[in-house]
């Protein structure tokens, strides 16, 4: 199991997130337009929210609305409605719900200060600065990709999705925020949140994934936090900050996952594929290697995962903590591996970043 944890913005999984960042945010403004349009009332900083916007009585029915309801001949429908779905044509569980063609006033200017004026929906992507050591590393094993492609990848999946919805007459206006410090500087992390709140943006892409500073201060000024801005944190932190801060998943649900699929094809099994003669004849015994911050952030998610297996029958053997320090990984990983070997179980667990496994595995 690999929870979202990593060394930089501009690591492994970067190149993996603008699909779903992107696909997420286009979604949660189509649910917002959908609710605020061709009202007169200007929306605030506490109404920017897909929860909020949810709850709101829709001026206009989805496609499933209009289904239910027998009225979908009141209604002109888009060439990109998927109708056998009701969602958007596009190639994500999570794609937007069809609503009918626009025509008409749009509500004007309905939250300036957070970018969503009468003709654009303003959106800024987190470029982070150059990082040495994590470039470095990220490049050793072919997953770098340049803060300038990392935006063009942004920009060409805000360009193709912007065709597909409606967007009631406003364009997205995507916009650079350049980081100013490294994935867990609190401090640069919170100047960069303060610099978005004076860009007047509806969302962020992206981040110092590794700070708490960057999402809080988001949430707290009425900002959207959208995919990696915030690789993981414990379910608790999300919902302190909600409905502001959007994640891919969160690490409470990767557990619950993780003990799903260890209980059902693991626990009670041989360990046939072990390296090492001794465990194959014998039924798996486990080790847990888990990342964790400094502080110790993740200790009670982990302490519940854990919990969570030995109630599912799993034999924990042992367990091991580490951080992720770029420059020492290296020698890190060998100090770990020790301590692994002691423990002496035939399956280890991980759940971490995605760069420590290589030298973990060597």
């Amino acid at each position: 199991m690999a929870a979202q944890t990593g060394p930089s913005s501009s690591s492994a999984l970067k190149r993996y997130t603008p699909f779903i960042a992107v696909i997420a945010v286009i979604a949660i403004v189509v649910v917002i337009l959908v609710s605020t349009s061709g009202s007169d009332k200007t929306t605030t900083t506490n109404s920017t929210s897909g929860d909020t916007a949810a709850k709101s009585k829709a001026p206009v029915p989805s496609y499933a609305e209009a289904k239910a309801a027998g009225t979908l001949g009141d209604y002109t429908w888009s060439d990109n409605c998927d109708t056998s779905s009701g969602l958007v044509k596009l190639p994500a569980y999570n794609a937007p719900p069809c609503v009918p063609k626009f025509t008409g006033d749009n509500g004007g200017d309905l939250d300036p200060a957070h970018g969503i004026t009468k003709d654009t929906i303003r959106i800024a992507y987190y470029s982070a600065p150059p990082d040495v050591q994590a470039d470095a590393l990220s490049k050793s094993v072919g997953a770098y990709d340049s803060p300038a492609q990392i935006g063009a990848t942004d920009k060409g999946y805000i360009d193709a999705f912007s065709k597909r919805v409606e967007l009631y007459g406003r364009k997205i206006d995507l916009v650079k925020l350049q980081g100013t410090g490294l994935s867990s500087d609190e401090k640069a992390a919170q100047a960069d949140a303060v610099t978005a709140k004076d860009m007047k943006v509806f969302a962020v892409l992206g981040g110092p994934a590794q700070t708490k500073s960057f999402s809080s201060t988001l949430s707290d000024e009425g900002i959207l936090c959208i995919g990696s801005c915030l690789i993981a944190r414990p379910a608790s932190f999300y919902k302190e900050h909600s409905p502001y801060i959007w994640p891919g998943i969160e690490p409470d649900q990767t557990s619950t996952l993780n003990v799903e699929l260890v209980k059902k094809q693991l626990v009670g099994k041989n360990a046939t594929y072990a390296g090492d003669a001794k465990f194959k004849d014998k039924p798996r015994t486990f080790a847990v290697l888990n990342y964790d911050t400094a502080e110790g952030d993740f200790k009670p998610v982990w302490d519940t995962w854990v919990s969570e297996l030995q109630k599912a029958g799993v034999t924990i053997k042992g367990r091991v903590s580490y951080q992720l320090n770029i420059p020492t990984v290296q020698a890190d990983a060998q100090a770990l591996v020790q301590k692994l070997k002691a423990i002496d179980a035939s399956t280890v667990i991980f759940t971490g970043d995605p760069f420590a496994p290589i030298y973990f595995t060597q």
